[in-house]
């Protein structure tokens, strides 16, 4: 155990002692002092805090709810929930529900949750929302989601240890520790490095250690001996999650410039569509589609012109779309497949979007996630 947590912190100093004896008096006074505590102020030793922030987003970007480092419970001793009215409902529905994404992030936008609310019908685009939420000392966060105009019942979400929760961290652990020991005792050939140290990345990508992440691209690409691609648009997807977005447009621009396919300038428009900035998302599809007609950029293409009030735009490119893809049941990519579905709620198609739904659970592609459902509309400060 204490190798195990000297290697987890290398940096920092490990205090042990001598015997049980020792061990147990360390442990009995420390229940003492918390225990006088408690008596005394009614708080512990330690005061819990949020170990980061936690945000919401919006079609706008980020909106904080709970601040890094904020003491819980929150928003504090003897008020119940935090109450924010900023939100409004993403588009409209005459007889069907509206699907709208319910997404939280930590301060580096790594995703927390995310989740669906479909919306009863009738209900219009820009109808006002109220978001509450609280996080007691335990970290468990509480958050219910309502019409302001109080039609239906709140939408509730509750999410456990909402800033430890990764998926299947053992694993990927492991297989970075076997990785990085397969380099350091030399058994991957020189010329294979470049993969194997992207393999790493991609690893620490999954547990949000995106810092690390960048910095193993950033060998890959030294290894590699010269500049590609594929390697520039990884590291500008990076430098995005952790919203050093000018970096990352550089990389995507970079990456454009030596490739031949448009998935540089596609990952250009997300981002800029992520931040509002909607013209230039449009034009950077626009560049992508040039590069390569692919239905997922003309979905994304469709989407941007809607938000741009070019309906004719849009109804032009869920058309062409709709003759590039292929049949949803022979799809083996699942942002594909989530393309496909995005494309069928625009229509209205409900059947396809059911099949597209089918698919993706055949994939193995988590359903809650709704990664492709609206945001929620962002009115500004005015709570």
């Amino acid at each position: 155990m204490q190798q195990a947590v000297a290697s987890y912190f290398p940096k920092g100093r490990l205090l042990t002692y001598d015997d049980a004896d020792a061990v147990q008096t360390a442990v009995a006074r420390g229940g003492a002092y918390h225990a006088l505590l408690l008596a005394a102020t009614g708080k512990g030793v330690l005061q819990p805090v949020a170990g980061d922030a936690i945000s919401i987003q919006t079609d706008a970007g980020p909106v904080e709810l709970i601040p890094a480092h904020a003491e819980l419970p929150y928003p504090g001793e003897g008020k119940r929930w935090s109450e924010m009215g900023r939100l409004a409902v993403p588009r409209s529905g005459q007889s069907e529900p509206v699907e709208m994404r319910v997404e939280l992030l930590d301060t580096l936008g790594a995703r927390l949750c995310s989740t669906v609310w479909n919306i009863p019908a009738p209900v219009r685009k820009g109808d006002p929302l109220v978001l509450r939420y609280r996080m007691d000392e335990n970290q468990l966060l509480e958050m219910e989601l309502s019409l302001a105009a109080g039609k239906v019942a709140p939408f509730a979400v509750t999410v456990e240890n909402p800033l430890t929760h990764v998926q299947n961290p053992s694993r990927t652990r492991a297989r970075i520790d076997e990785l990085e020991e397969e380099l350091k005792k030399g058994r991957i050939p020189r010329a294979h490095w470049p993969r194997a140290l992207g393999q790493l990345a991609i690893l620490h990508e999954e547990l949000n250690q995106l810092e690390r992440a960048f910095d193993l691209w950033k060998k890959a690409l030294r290894a590699q001996g010269a500049p590609t691609a594929y390697l520039l648009n990884r590291m500008g997807l990076v430098c995005n999650d952790m919203r050093d977005y000018e970096r990352a447009e550089r990389f995507y621009r970079e990456a454009a410039a030596l490739g031949h396919d448009g998935a540089p300038f596609f990952n250009l428009a997300l981002s800029f569509q992520q931040r509002g900035r909607l013209k230039e998302a449009a034009a950077c599809v626009g560049a992508a589609l040039e590069q390569e007609r692919k239905p997922p950029y003309l979905v994304l293409q469709a989407r941007l012109a809607e938000s741009l009030k070019d309906s004719a735009a849009r109804d032009a490119a869920l058309a062409e779309a709709a003759r590039l893809f292929g049949e949803v049941d022979t799809m083996t990519e699942k942002w594909e497949v989530w393309w496909y579905k995005d494309a069928a709620q625009m229509r209205g198609d409900l059947q396809e979007v059911q099949r597209a739904a089918l698919r993706l659970m055949a994939l193995g592609a988590p359903q809650q996630s709704g990664s492709e459902a609206p945001l929620p509309i962002d009115k500004g400060t005015n709570q």
